[in-house]
């Protein structure tokens, strides 16, 4: 009898040991990873909007074409950054011959965004093109919604696209009549003006403030020009924007227009647009430049964390 009863106390023993210990050993423990996955350095989202602009053939061009167009691009970037929405892609339209998308690539890769630059047609009066076809296929999807037009040159492509199976009334345009580009397009800008959902547009004394044009010692956030723009040119983009030969340019264009500031480096316009895109107030310049010099330094820090990570790549 007791040889039973000690029997049974073992066999409910071995039950109990394996139900508490034995069940344990399928599971191995679970340790935390020492070395967490990192994530690629978050870049902006891709919003509904391109930018068309008219560039010179490299960032060492004195040929044709606009001496600011890098400078007004590097701004441009900066927004991108700040606002966290780069372009569906960036348009080269045409300047005094062929479009050049040199300018824009390389501002581009020196910000690490994968952003498609297209080249618009190389007749004055627009045709076929990358760019135009592009516009024609985004603004029939009007369920990813309305299409942005962010126009810093010529419009003769946005002309044909519009005469080509393009969605007008899905088609928000962001310029300024009257000025060199719009006068240098052939009477597209008109016609898209007239065939477009909405147009937004900005005073010309907005638009050319930083031109200086009015008078009076221009100051940008309380520095002079100059200082402003060397602030920054720790950045690659900024000082790929900003060379000192192209500075040299763009004061001896103001001088031939007549800027009461033509000693001052600064020409860049156009960014304005974007600016109002990204609903900025056009007369609130503090503001805008706030919002440059902001978009930098998001910039830095994304390229940071890039080289801490992957070297740089």
């Amino acid at each position: 009898m007791h040889i039973l009863i000690m029997a049974i106390i073992i066999i409910l023993a071995l039950i109990l040991g394996y139900a508490l210990y034995g069940k344990k050993k399928d599971k191995p423990t679970q340790h935390p990873n020492p070395f967490p996955t990192i994530d690629k350095p978050r870049m902006p989202p891709t919003g509904r909007y391109i930018i068309l602009n008219d560039f010179q053939h490299s960032l060492t061009s004195t040929g044709s074409g606009d001496p600011d167009s890098a400078q007004d691009f590097a701004f441009q970037i900066a927004l991108m950054f700040q606002h966290s929405l780069v372009p569906i892609a960036v348009g080269a339209t045409w300047m005094e011959g062929q479009p050049a998308g040199t300018i824009p690539r390389k501002l581009l890769s020196l910000s690490k965004l994968d952003v498609p630059v297209l080249l618009g047609s190389a007749n004055k009066r627009g045709g076929p093109s990358e760019l135009a076809n592009l516009i024609i296929n985004e603004s029939k999807k009007r369920s990813a919604g309305e299409l942005h037009l962010v126009v810093g040159g010529t419009t003769a492509d946005i002309r044909y696209a519009f005469q080509n199976g393009a969605d007008a009334l899905n088609v928000i345009l962001y310029l300024t009549p009257n000025t060199w580009n719009s006068n240098n397009s052939e009477g597209a800008t008109e016609f898209i003006m007239r065939k477009a959902k909405r147009v937004s547009t900005i005073p010309p004394e907005h638009l050319w403030h930083d031109l200086g044009t009015k008078g009076g010692s221009l100051k940008i956030l309380g520095l002079a020009p100059y200082v402003w723009i060397n602030n920054k040119r720790h950045n690659a983009m900024w000082e790929a924007g900003n060379k000192a030969d192209k500075l040299h340019q763009i004061r001896a264009m103001n001088t031939q227009m007549g800027s009461t500031q033509s000693e001052h480096p600064l020409r860049a316009a156009d960014y304005r647009h974007l600016a109002d895109f990204f609903k900025l107030p056009s007369g609130n310049h503090d503001e805008i430049h706030r919002h440059v010099d902001n978009g930098i330094k998001i910039l830095d820090g994304v390229l940071a964390a890039r080289l801490s990570i992957f070297g740089g790549q």
